[in-house]
């Protein structure tokens, strides 16, 4: 409750509107309904109408500030009194004018005031009514009656009092009310944790509680950093997400569809749910947008600590953003005190009455008595040499045989005539292209390794990229997980993952697949031309988010990112693009396509030990994939325009990090980004 200064009152005509601003450094509870100047509420006395709400800045012109419609949430108290004796207003603004320096010429009044009254009468007024009037009387007489009045009434009079009447209608779920007895008060509620929200994540955790009542979520609305077609989910689990931020476990899946979503003005809709939480108990939340590089927008807090955002029967506790879906350990892709941009609907329900779910349409199999033998072998992220034979029921008992302890003493006259089935004890240092006239001088240390003909007993780690290090050190020609190209230029712009420097044969095209590691920006090629003169050659450079497969012939699957004639150089020295006309932002863990495309033939290579799709090189941020040649016609379908596997003979340049993706993130600024 909130009287005003120095008992100050407005009067407000019969007929007449006036307008109210309430400002707070703090934040004021409202919501949004209807449109502007819409009345929201009525009584005999006052008509209440939509609003508009301004925030930031205590006096604003219409604009990003201003948001409409939105009605207040709170009670107006106001007393009705005759018009014909109103209190007396305000003061005005400015003083009256300064007396004037002499008498007027005329009196004040134009002629004496009317004959008096007429002589008192000779009896007292009828007493009062039995009945209330209907409205009140008007301020007491100067002197008592001449008997005393009835005794008051039962009932109050008609006007209503000051504060809200009970009963279902009234726009209030009450506590002896629920969705069941009054679904006009207790159903479709709508919590707003907050209007604006100027950072995102790929996804946000938030925590819900349910205060003194019970109450069944039934929609999530959200703001998208932009218009996309993108793949959503949304997980729920009862308590507090803390502790589960990083793994799945305990989560349920209860969303999962493909959405347009609209730009960050309109929100986006998920429902098709419906999460009962009871009263007194927590309920947590987490939303997801797979597959394109589109965030979930949400308003940071400077501390988690601050005031829940409530509405009554719930209450929006905190929430975090995420970079990534589910990855242990990997806790620097957190954000704390971030709290949803968008509104949580909701009925007050009454546990016992909601139905449980219906029972699955046939029941589960019978669980079998013992687990399986051993679990699948995580994959590699290479593939080996040659392809392994196929794996047997169970890992062998004993690795295959290891070399002799020491190489022979003499080396032979002449090479062997055919290579062994099992490595040599020291082989050579570099195998040569023919059998050299004599054998080496001195072995190698250790011989090389072969494939195993079976599978080892358990698969080994995958190597790592590069050396691990404790602490990032920027400058040291590494970028480093948590490095990127605005905390650490030097090290994470334009770094080149080299591909094959081999390559005999050619085409006019070809496709490959690159896979992000972390977040990286394509920037550029450098290819190989057939010619064997500088000439000038058409280039062209398509991408696709995804696999290509499938899509060699479609070109609407494709954006044309770069398009130039250039001056090539000869066959064996690479022809660096200098730049995409556009450059392609690759979320970390997600696949791009490229297309280089010109009418002079691009050399790669053809592979003997891989697959179109297969890993062929990794620099631990950028993973490129053997890709297909494409003969004769730009985009065909056609089995004899395609060849495959080839390999991309060049380097692809890019940038490590998140700048130019549309989002301001945290690390940056508009110096910086």
């Amino acid at each position: 409750e909130m009287p005003f200064a120095n008992n100050q009152r407005v009067v407000i005509p019969s007929g007449a509107v006036q307008s109210f601003y309430i400002y707070t450094p703090s934040r004021l509870r409202y919501r949004e309904e209807g449109t502007e100047g819409q009345e929201i509420q009525s009584n005999e006395s006052l008509i209440f109408n939509a609003g508009r709400a301004i925030a930031v800045t205590k006096w604003d012109v219409p604009g990003s500030n201003v948001v409409s419609p939105r009605v207040l949430s709170g009670i107006l108290t106001y007393d009705a009194i005759e018009s014909a004796n109103p209190a007396t207003p305000a003061p005005t603004r400015n003083p009256t004018q300064p007396p004037t320096t002499g008498p007027t010429n005329q009196p004040l009044t134009p002629s004496p005031t009317s004959p008096p009254t007429n002589a008192p009468t000779n009896a007292p007024t009828s007493a009062p009514t039995s009945a209330p009037t209907n409205v009140p009387t008007s301020a007491p007489t100067n002197a008592p009656t001449n008997a005393p009045t009835n005794a008051p009434t039962a009932q109050p009079t008609l006007n209503p009092t000051s504060s809200p009447t009970l009963g279902c209608g009234n726009g209030f779920c009450e506590a002896d009310e629920s969705g069941d007895t009054c679904p006009e008060d207790c159903l479709d509620l709508i919590l707003i944790p907050s209007e604006v929200g100027g950072n995102g994540a790929y996804g946000t955790m938030f925590s819900v509680t349910a205060l003194e009542r019970d109450v069944e979520i039934t929609s999530i609305n959200f703001h998208a950093s932009q218009s996309a077609g993108v793949q959503v989910q949304v997980y729920t689990r009862r308590g507090s997400f803390e502790g589960f931020e990083l793994t799945e476990d305990g989560w349920d899946l209860i969303f999962d569809s493909p959405i347009t979503t609209n730009g960050r003005s309109d929100p986006n809709v998920l429902d098709g749910f419906n999460v009962v939480v009871p009263s007194g108990e927590t309920q947590s939340f987490f939303l997801y947008i797979e597959g394109e590089s589109i965030r979930v927008m949400y308003e940071p807090l400077a501390n988690i600590e601050q005031t829940p955002f409530s509405n009554g029967p719930l209450r929006f506790d905190q929430g975090i953003g995420k970079m990534s879906k589910f990855i242990a350990g990997d806790e620097s892709l957190l954000y704390s005190g971030r709290i949803l941009h968008g509104q949580i609907t909701y009925n007050v329900v009454n546990i016992a009455n909601v139905p449980t779910p219906s029972p699955t349409n046939a029941p589960t199999n019978t669980p079998t008595n013992a687990p399986t033998n051993a679990p699948t072998n995580a994959p590699f992220n290479a593939p080996t040499n040659a392809p392994t034979n196929a794996p047997t029921n169970a890992p062998t008992n004993a690795p295959t045989n290891v070399p002799t302890n020491a190489p022979i003493n003499v080396p032979t006259n002449g090479p062997t005539n055919a290579p062994t089935n099992v490595p040599t004890n020291a082989p050579t240092n570099v195998p040569t292209n023919a059998p050299t006239n004599a054998p080496t001088n001195i072995p190698t240390n250790a011989p090389t390794l072969a494939p195993m003909t079976g599978p080892t007993p358990s698969p080994t780690s995958p190597p790592t990229a590069k050396p691990t290090f404790g602490t990032a050190v920027c400058g040291n020609d590494i970028c480093e997980p948590t490095e990127d190209s605005i905390s650490c230029p030097g090290d994470c712009t334009d770094i080149k993952l080299a591909a094959s420097p081999d390559g005999g044969s050619g085409a006019e095209g070809i496709m490959f697949e690159v896979n992000a590691v972390r977040d990286v920006t394509i920037t550029s090629l450098d290819f190989h031309c057939a010619t064997g003169v500088s000439s000038n050659v058409d280039v062209e450079v398509y991408s696709k988010p995804g696999s290509f497969d499938g899509f060699e012939g479609d070109v609407t699957a494709w954006q044309l990112i770069h398009q130039d004639t250039i001056l090539t150089n000869r066959r064996n020295t690479p022809t660096p693009l200098n730049g995409f006309d556009t450059s392609i932002f690759v979320r970390g863990g997600t696949t791009q396509s490229f297309y280089l495309y010109t009418p002079n033939k691009i050399m790669y290579l053809t592979p003997s030990n891989l697959a179109s799709g297969e890993l062929a090189y990794n620099d631990g941020n950028v993973q490129l994939f053997a890709g297909v040649g494409v003969t004769e016609v730009k985009f065909s379908s056609t089995s004899s325009n395609i060849v495959s596997p080839r390999v991309f003979r060049g380097s692809i340049s890019y940038d490590a990090g998140s700048c130019g993706n549309g989002i301001c993130d945290n690390s940056e600024t508009s110096s910086t980004c």
